[in-house]
């Protein structure tokens, strides 16, 4: 009876060590899909931010008189939180510091870029002296509306468009050249989480242009565990990671 008793006992014991280990399973796997759904909620917000941020720029852009003064900095858009020093708070948790996007877009790093790395060539950026020098145009929280919770924080640059050739990335094309009258807008957008989303278009002044004028578009580029930018990746032929807007006119993505 004593061995009958003893037996029992370890399958109650065995039996109860599996159903455990099962429950624990179950609630693994719960907050798993939690989580993996929480972070792609994250994810789409970002991307619909960063969206919405090419969007928001295009008046600026359209009711600026000379873009090079957005190309040297000195016109910004009016959608800013204020002085570009310090670091911004993301909805969710995490900050992010203007200065550091700036130059993770210029040369991938998070510290001032140098002379040197501005005109590498990479397979990022493989214009040399044209590389687009990426300027702070609007920053601030998303939607940032007067009662409205913020779901992102917003960081718009403008760039010159490497394909003007002019080899002076700070200011527009002139005469006849191509890239006269046409700017890159770099948009991200940064959620809760980690989650980052970058969208990069071209904003011409003029008509639509056709495909086979050389404005391949890609909208795109995105990066979720480490927050930092994702650029787009070259269409070939030396056709910069974009899509294009042209303002009063179409837009192609």
């Amino acid at each position: 009876m004593k061995g009958e008793r003893g037996a029992a006992l370890l399958i109650v014991l065995l039996t109860a060590l599996l159903l455990s280990a099962l429950a624990l399973a179950l609630v693994m796997a719960s907050i798993g899909e939690a989580l993996a759904s929480g972070n792609a909620r994250s994810s789409r917000v970002a991307f619909y931010a960063a969206d919405a941020g090419v969007e928001r720029v295009l008046p600026d852009l359209q009711q600026a008189p000379d873009w090079d003064l957005i190309l040297s900095g000195v016109v910004t858009s009016g959608f800013t939180d204020g002085p570009t020093g310090g670091a911004r708070a993301i909805p969710g948790g995490g900050t992010v510091v203007l200065d550091e996007v700036v130059n993770l877009a210029n040369c991938g790093d998070r510290n001032a870029c140098d002379e040197a790395s501005l005109t590498a060539i990479t397979e990022e950026r493989p214009w040399g002296v044209d590389n687009p020098r990426w300027r702070l145009f609007a920053w601030g929280p998303f939607p940032g509306h007067p009662g409205e919770e913020p779901s992102a924080y917003l960081v718009v640059l403008v760039g010159d468009d490497p394909l003007d050739g002019d080899h002076d990335p700070g200011r527009d094309g002139r005469g006849a050249s191509r890239g006269r009258g046409v700017l890159l807008v770099r948009a991200q957008a940064y959620g809760s989480g980690g989650a980052s989303r970058v969208i990069e278009a071209t904003v011409a002044r003029t008509g639509p242009r056709t495909t086979a004028e050389g404005y391949v578009g890609q909208r795109g580029g995105s990066g979720y565990t480490t927050g930092e930018a994702a650029a787009g990746v070259g269409t070939g032929q030396g056709g910069p990671a974009r899509g294009e807007v042209t303002l009063g006119g179409e837009e192609r993505r």
